[in-house]
């Protein structure tokens, strides 16, 4: 799963023992993780420009989350 804001990319990654939520640049460059704790099995990833936050349902959690994103920049250029 994964969405693009801008020039970026966000996905999410499954690995049962470490999973977590990445973004890049369109290109693949510049690989960074956004969240590593406190996941379970991220999935369902969207940006809600209203409140520039990333969003995400966590399958092994049963629960909705959202982190306030420092990308703002970005997801303004897009409204």
């Amino acid at each position: 799963m994964y969405v693009i804001c801008g020039s970026l990319m966000f996905w999410t990654d499954w690995n049962r023992e470490a999973p977590k939520i990445e973004k890049a640049n369109m290109d693949g460059t510049d690989r960074q993780s956004v969240v590593t704790e406190g996941l379970g099995l991220p999935n369902g990833l969207t940006i809600d420009y209203h409140s520039s936050q990333l969003c995400w349902a966590d399958a092994g959690k049963s629960r909705p989350a959202c982190l306030g994103v420092v990308f703002e920049h970005v997801l303004l250029r897009l409204r």
